[in-house]
């Protein structure tokens, strides 16, 4: 077997510097006043209270891309919803994408199919749960909005409404739960972008830049000393609509659903903060999407206290942040295998057509 360990050091030695730089909790030169900012809206976690009596569902999906040796590509995506009384819900979704359709293309169907199986899967459960209970997303509630844009007319008839079948759901989702007085809490291990940061900039009056490589997750990772605690949460309106997505706003339909209200949260000290989002009207504020572009919430911390309950709840430690989200991406994950010797078998005889991986793929099988 290759040894490639005194590669591996020298490659560090020669960039050692450098790279520690990108992984430095202290504030590097020029950050200092984004530190102070971050720490000044870092809480500390309000004592648990007695968990209540709800009960509580978990919604997750997984999606498995496959190049077959004509040049085709299959996208397999399945959801599932576990919870209590045994509750389990699943959904499956397929597509057989054309050889010639460009890489980008087929990344951006698949993603949206995965949305719309999640939202579909998450409506389907908070349908039929008891009112008063609480339904767990996997992924930021707030982010799925703004990449709904319209696909490009070079795309096939058959996808082009797939942004609108999405965005059907998510509303239909909001309405469902507010309708039936459901919660929805969607989670998020990370975040690509520094909005949180950015909003208590300007509700500071502070003229401080972001640096384009900073976000949120990072800025509470290095600044907060690894502490259990809860940032100043922030509501959300059309603050990420840029581009196309700004014509969404145009829809009665989305610029009256609910703002979004996000924070992060860090359950334990030296655990990983976690990125929480739920619709304006569970935490008392009447705040629409077009109401605002984004602001920190006026009812600051202790408005999203009973959210922070849900989630202290279910929290099982450092290696389960959420025992329901935890269990059901363990049973939704597809695994490579699986799609080669069990899906992708059932799919050729059901087709009555030959559907065989490619070269690179079958040498991972």
């Amino acid at each position: 077997m290759a040894d490639f360990l005194d590669k591996l050091s020298d490659a560090v030695a020669a960039r050692r510097d450098e790279l520690a730089g990108h992984l430095q909790a202290e504030a590097a030169p020029g950050e200092e006043a984004l530190e102070a900012l971050v720490r000044e809206h870092w809480l500390p976690l309000p004592p648990t209270r007695e968990a209540g009596r709800w009960r509580a569902y978990a919604v997750d999906g997984s999606i498995s891309e496959v190049s077959l040796d004509s040049g085709a590509t299959v996208i397999i995506v399945q959801s599932l919803c576990l919870g209590d009384d045994a509750y389990e819900q699943t959904g499956v979704a397929l597509e057989i994408l054309p050889a010639a359709m460009p890489r980008p293309t087929a990344a951006r169907i698949a993603d949206l199919m995965l949305q719309q199986r999640e939202l579909y899967q998450a409506c389907e459960a908070v349908e039929h749960v008891d009112p008063g209970s609480v339904v767990f997303l996997d992924g930021a509630l707030y982010g799925r909005l703004p990449q709904l844009y319209a696909l490009p007319p070079e795309y096939l008839e058959r996808y082009r409404s797939l942004p609108d079948t999405v965005l059907d759901n998510y509303l239909k989702l909001l309405q469902t739960a507010r309708d039936r007085s459901v919660r929805l809490v969607a989670v998020s291990k990370t975040s690509r972008e520094p909005t949180h940061c950015k909003l208590w900039l300007r509700r500071r009056g502070l003229a401080v830049d972001v640096p384009r490589d900073l976000t949120d997750s990072e800025m509470i990772h290095r600044w907060t000393d690894r502490r259990a605690g809860v940032s100043a949460p922030v509501a959300l309106g059309t603050w990420g609509f840029t581009g196309g997505s700004r014509q969404l706003l145009d829809r009665p339909e989305v610029s009256a659903s609910p703002a979004i209200v996000s924070f992060f949260v860090r359950l334990a000290d030296f655990d990983d903060a976690l990125r929480v989002d739920v619709p304006a009207g569970q935490v008392g504020s009447p705040l629409a999407l077009g109401d605002l572009e984004g602001d920190v919430l006026d009812g600051g911390a202790p408005a999203v206290r009973a959210t922070i309950d849900l989630l202290a709840a279910d929290y099982g430690g450092l290696e389960v942040y959420n025992a329901l989200l935890y269990s059901v991406d363990r049973e939704v994950r597809l695994k490579r295998a699986v799609v080669a010797e069990v899906y992708l078998p059932l799919i050729e005889s059901q087709l009555g057509q030959p559907v065989r991986l490619d070269r690179s793929e079958r040498r991972f099988v």
